[in-house]
């Protein structure tokens, strides 16, 4: 899935992704703002690829709601999302997918992601890997491990398992909707990282991530806990189980007399 917005720019990345992905791939490439010709340009130089779509969706303003009105397009097992102005090598999804086929409890597979500020200079720079060896211990551990001491949001990148994608969520003005999603699909299954295979990210001032705030702890405690509630809606004991732990990891990144509380816990 391919979400466009003013992507002139881009169109070279663009191309070079698509001649990236398998031959057998279903490629959504989509603008819903239509403020440039890049969607027409891709179309007409695409016209004879028959693994492309190209949509116009009508939806509100916002990347939230373009992905999600991507998501219910998708009509595959497995899918995922490739931003503008990111870059894939060749391989990279048949790695992703290949660990879908091994692993059936696999919620997101996603390759190493290397970030790169395309303003200032220099080399890339690696993200911060996955803290854990996935499997060894309940999805749901897992996934209140990733929110807190890792970011999720670095899986967004990945294939994920469509039975498990609910649409995306929103959270104040959208900040980090994409690490609760993963989150949410993490409580299902796991999280895996293909070291093999390495995503591109671009940061630059036009991208959407470098305008968020981060997340206060109130406000990642509160995102995760309705995320757990509409991803497990008939599981109570679950969710009680799960809410604890994320409101144990919460009170220990917050001054006393919070985490002498959670001594008496």
């Amino acid at each position: 899935m391919l979400p466009l917005h003013q992507a002139g720019r881009w169109q070279r990345v663009i191309e070079d992704n698509l001649a990236a992905m398998p031959t057998t791939a279903r490629i959504l490439i989509s603008d819903a703002t239509g403020v440039d010709g890049t969607l027409e340009q891709l179309e007409q130089a695409h016209r004879g690829d028959p693994r492309i779509r190209f949509l116009r969706p009508t939806v509100p303003p916002g990347w939230r709601e373009h992905c999600n009105a991507l998501l219910a397009e998708v009509q595959t097992p497995l899918a995922a999302f490739i931003p503008q102005d990111d870059s894939i090598a060749p391989g990279y999804f048949e790695a992703l997918v290949a660990v879908h086929d091994q692993r059936h409890d696999t919620a997101v597979s996603f390759g190493l992601v290397k970030a790169k500020n395309i303003e200032s200079g220099g080399g890339a720079a690696m993200l911060e890997r996955l803290p854990y060896r996935p499997g060894e211990r309940p999805a749901w551990q897992e996934a209140v491990s990733a929110a807190f001491h890792w970011n999720p949001g670095i899986a967004f990148r990945g294939v994920v398992r469509m039975s498990l994608a609910k649409p995306i969520a929103s959270t104040d003005q959208d900040r980090f909707a994409d690490l609760v999603w993963v989150f949410g699909m993490a409580l299902h299954g796991h999280l895996v990282e293909v070291p093999e295979v390495t995503y591109l990210k671009r940061m630059h001032t036009a991208a959407t991530h470098p305008a968020w705030e981060r997340f206060s702890e109130d406000e990642r405690r509160f995102f995760l806990l309705n995320e757990l509630i509409r991803q497990l809606p008939n599981q109570p004991q679950l969710v009680e189980a799960v809410g604890a732990a994320i409101w144990c990891e919460s009170a220990r990144r917050m001054p006393p007399p919070w985490q002498d509380q959670l001594r008496d816990w």
